[in-house]
C-alpha cells in the first residue's frame, strides 16, 4: 500500500478540520496508509505522495511546501481571491487540485484542465440522522476567531461588541419564546476555543435560560446536538456543512468568503453578515428562510456522489 503523508490543520480539537481526516479516510483509508500533521516534516520525499488539505489555508505561505518533490495533490482545498505567491509554483506542480469553490481565481486559469470542483470534502461521509424527537433548543455555533486581541485594529473590536450587544438581543427574544439557547464549541484548541466566544453572548444575556457546554468538543455529542435542535446558528463554516448533512434547519452567521461562497453554490440566502449584524434583518431571515430539509438531504447526496467519482480519479493519478 502507497504511504501518503496528508497535511492539515490536524490536532487541533477542531471538529471542523477532524471530520476531514475522517472524510479521507472513508474515501482512501483502505488503498493507501495516510499520515495525518499540521506540519510538512522535513522527510516529506520519503512518503509515496501527499495530499494537501483539505481547508482554507492557501492565502498563507505553507512551510516546508517548496520541499515536496514527490506527487502531489491539493484535496478539498479553498481557492479564494488571494493565492500566497509561495505556494503558486505547489500549485502548478500538482497532479489535481479538487476546490470547494464555485470561481476559480484567475492566477489558476493556466492550469484549469487539471482543477475539480465539489463541495467541502465532509459531504463524502456519511452521518447519522436521527429520528429522535427535537427539543426546543436553539444550537449556537460561536466562533472564537472573530473575538479581538489586544492588539488588534479598532473596527474590530468595534465590530466584536456591536455583534454581542445585538445578538445576545436575539438569544433573549428567542428565550422568552420557550426555546432554550444552547452553546457548543466547535473547536477547544489552545489558540481558538469558542467556549470563551460565546460566554461574552452568555454574559449579556438578560435571561439565564441557556445551556453552556464546558467539556472539549466531541463529535458524536455534536451531531446529537444538531439533530435534536429546532435550529442551528452557526458562526462555523463546518457548522452549516454538518446542518446541510443532517437535513436540519439552520442559520449562517458569514465573516469569511468560504462561507459566502458556499451559501452562493447552495443557493440559499439562509445566512446574513457578521460586520453590521442587525438583530431585525437576523430574525426578518429566519421567518423568511426556512430551509426545507428534503432539499438539503439532495444536495448531500448529489455532493456524496460527486466526491465517489473522484476519488476514483485520485487513486487512478496516484496509483492507489
Amino acid at each position: 500500500m502507497k504511504n501518503i503523508f496528508v497535511f492539515g490543520w490536524y490536532g487541533h480539537n477542531n471538529l471542523g478540520d477532524e471530520a476531514f481526516k475522517k472524510a479521507f479516510e472513508s474515501l482512501w483509508g483502505r488503498q493507501a496508509n495516510l499520515t495525518f500533521k499540521n506540519k510538512i516534516p522535513d522527510n516529506i520525499n520519503e512518503y509515496d505522495a501527499c495530499f494537501i488539505g483539505g481547508g482554507s489555508f492557501l492565502d498563507q505561505e505553507i512551510p516546508n511546501l517548496s520541499k515536496i518533490k514527490i506527487p502531489l495533490a491539493f484535496i478539498g482545498v479553498g481557492v479564494h481571491s488571494y493565492i500566497h505567491p509561495k505556494n503558486m509554483p505547489s500549485l502548478h506542480q500538482s497532479k489535481l487540485i479538487i476546490t470547494r469553490d464555485e470561481i476559480i481565481p484567475e492566477c489558476l486559469s493556466d492550469i484549469n484542465s487539471k482543477i475539480f470542483k465539489a463541495s467541502d470534502l465532509v459531504f463524502s461521509r456519511k452521518l447519522n440522522i436521527s429520528n429522535c424527537n427535537k427539543d426546543r433548543s436553539i444550537l449556537v455555533l460561536g466562533n472564537e476567531f472573530l473575538s479581538p486581541k489586544r492588539n488588534s485594529p479598532n473596527w474590530k473590536h468595534t465590530s466584536f461588541n456591536w455583534f454581542i450587544s445585538e445578538f445576545s438581543k436575539v438569544c433573549d427574544d428567542l428565550a422568552k419564546e420557550g426555546y432554550l439557547i444552547k452553546f457548543y464549541p466547535m473547536c477547544t484548541s489552545d489558540k481558538f476555543d469558542d467556549r470563551f466566544f460565546s460566554s461574552h453572548i452568555a454574559s449579556q444575556m438578560e435571561t439565564n435560560k441557556f445551556e453552556f457546554h464546558f467539556k472539549d468538543t466531541n463529535e458524536d455529542e455534536f451531531i446529537n446536538n444538531i439533530n435534536q435542535a429546532h435550529l442551528v446558528i452557526s458562526m462555523r463554516f463546518h457548522g452549516n456543512i454538518f446542518s446541510t448533512i443532517l437535513g436540519k434547519n439552520f442559520v449562517g452567521i458569514n465573516s469569511h468568503d468560504k462561507m459566502k461562497s458556499y451559501f452562493n453554490t447552495l443557493g440559499l440566502n439562509n445566512f446574513v453578515d457578521y460586520y453590521g449584524f442587525n438583530s431585525s434583518v437576523f430574525r426578518s431571515c429566519i421567518e423568511n428562510n426556512q430551509v426545507d430539509p428534503s432539499y438539503l438531504l439532495d444536495y448531500s447526496d448529489k455532493e456524496k456522489s460527486r466526491w465517489r467519482y473522484l476519488s476514483g480519479i485520485v487513486a487512478e493519478k496516484f496509483i492507489m
